[in-house]
């Protein structure tokens, strides 16, 4: 079901934005992008969004570990392959936010793998921090957080192409700021907002149902395999 909602939600963000089907009667003209309608600009990822990145506190520091944030790696991003992230594998104390240049991530935050595996977004469902492999984006007005994140899951081929380094392929975020963007008038924002947010709430509870399905499957499995737990026959 989480699949086929994404596939809707990401054929309603291209029929808008990438082939502007809703706009056709109107004028269009020439863009850095392209032809787009008019009144819609083009601007620079930092024009329109603040840009954060991650950090690892000392992982020889046990005071760091074990705590109540949430704390991202890449491979939380790459085993799940969803739009939305709500849970880590690791989690860290307060003390190791504070002694760390990871930051605490408010609830909407976009979230894009910018090493290892590149191009993996996901939005936020709570505050959350992340490691050095991330570039983390908190939108402003001018457009949502759901509108990037689909912007930037359906540019992920330019995403790649401005990755480099000599050790291993990074996007840098002095590279990402300055990322041209179509920036839609308010008013389409926010009716693309209404139209796909009950969709990522959506994806959001299944996923966190299916998890508590598949806890109880595993704590119930071994105890009726091996008989501590029997089911009545009639």
């Amino acid at each position: 079901i989480n699949k086929n909602l994404e596939e809707m939600a990401q054929a309603i963000f291209k029929s808008w934005f990438v082939d502007f089907e809703p706009f056709q009667d109107g004028e269009f003209v020439e863009s850095e992008l392209g032809m787009i309608p008019k009144g819609w600009e083009v601007k620079r990822v930092e024009e329109i969004c603040t840009v954060q990145g991650g950090g690892t506190p000392k992982t020889k520091v046990e005071e760091y570990w074990d705590g109540d944030i949430l704390w991202a790696t890449p491979s939380d991003m790459t085993s799940k392959k969803s739009l939305v992230i709500y849970d880590t594998d690791r989690k860290i104390t307060e003390a190791g936010l504070n002694n760390s240049s990871t930051k605490l991530l408010p609830v909407g935050s976009v979230l894009l793998t910018s090493r290892a595996t590149i191009g993996y977004v996901a939005i936020a469902m709570k505050e959350i921090c992340t490691n050095q492999g991330f570039i983390n984006i908190i939108c402003n007005k001018s457009v949502s957080n759901y509108y990037m994140l689909f912007y930037l899951k359906s540019n992920k081929d330019r995403i790649i192409e401005m990755a480099n380094g000599s050790t291993f392929l990074e996007v840098s975020k002095k590279a990402f700021k300055e990322m041209k963007m179509l920036v839609p008038p308010l008013k389409v924002i926010e009716e693309f907002n209404r139209t796909v947010e009950p969709i990522i709430r959506s994806i959001y509870l299944r996923e966190v149902e299916s998890e508590k399905l598949s806890t109880l499957r595993d704590t119930l499995l071994p105890k009726l395999m091996s008989g501590e737990i029997r089911v009545p026959l009639e």
